[in-house]
């Protein structure tokens, strides 16, 4: 009987550190590892909120130098990007857009920005910025000009804009102002896209006006060419607008006649 519980007791001691020796192995197979991310080619595609696919593009790796723009279609591949890795995608007129890649192909649409056109301004040939242009291109008020109660358009831009020179021809029905620009000659007359004479300027109605703009100088009517040297003269008319039914009427009567 003796014999019996002294092997029981070794059976025990032998299951115990069996067990333990089993625990200790398995502690040491689930000791953390250091599991490296996959790098593979990025792709996908940039278009705007129409639809349409967006040309030059720059699609970057956030924080580094990795990086390619979209071709003629609006495409882009990247090569060497870890999955999760955050794309910046920029162009010029459109916000800013950050997207995480997740290993599929990306169909990335960007947002117009309105405020970032302001930035560039296309004269002719070539650009400029918008601080460079502000002595060469100024603004005529429309809803400034129409109160004003004067028979035509010309006698009421006197003191308007900074180098627009007005030289009143006398206080009658049918005078038209003298106008130049910087002191030149004649300058050329466009309304809504179109080389105007002057008489088409002159007879024009203060109420259809839309938009004035006064260009003085070579960097803002290079696009003119020698037909400009003078300056020219803006004008935009008002055009139909979608929303609520909106209808302005003015009337101007006047008689002339000799005086005794």
């Amino acid at each position: 009987m003796l014999k019996q519980l002294k092997s029981i007791s070794m059976l025990l001691v032998f299951s115990v550190m069996g067990g333990a020796t089993l625990l200790a192995s398995n502690a040491d197979n689930q000791l953390p590892t250091q599991v490296e991310q996959k790098q593979s080619d990025c792709t996908g595609s940039v278009k705007s909120t129409n639809g349409e696919p967006v040309i030059g593009a720059a699609v970057m790796v956030k924080g580094t130098t990795n990086g390619n723009i979209t071709d003629v279609d609006g495409n882009f591949s990247l090569t060497g990007v870890k999955q999760g890795a955050t794309l910046l995608v920029s162009c010029l007129g459109y916000a800013d857009t950050e997207v995480v890649w997740n290993g599929q192909t990306l169909n990335i649409v960007l947002d117009e920005d309105v405020n970032l056109l302001d930035e560039v301004v296309m004269v002719g040939y070539g650009t400029t910025s918008k601080r460079k242009t502000t002595a060469a291109i100024s603004q005529v008020k429309a809803d400034e000009i129409a109160k004003v109660p004067v028979p035509n358009v010309t006698q009421s831009l006197a003191g308007r804009s900074p180098g627009l020179i007005v030289q009143q021809s006398g206080g009658g029905v049918n005078q038209m102002a003298k106008i130049s620009i910087r002191g030149g000659g004649t300058p050329l007359y466009v309304i809504d896209g179109v080389i105007c004479e002057e008489r088409d300027f002159q007879n024009l109605n203060t109420e259809d006006i839309d938009q004035m703009t006064i260009l003085k100088d070579a960097s803002a009517t290079a696009i003119y060419g020698a037909r400009a040297a003078n300056g020219i003269i803006m004008v935009k008319t008002k055009q139909g607008e979608s929303g609520k039914l909106n209808v302005n009427y003015n009337m101007n009567y006047t008689l002339s006649q000799p005086a005794y």
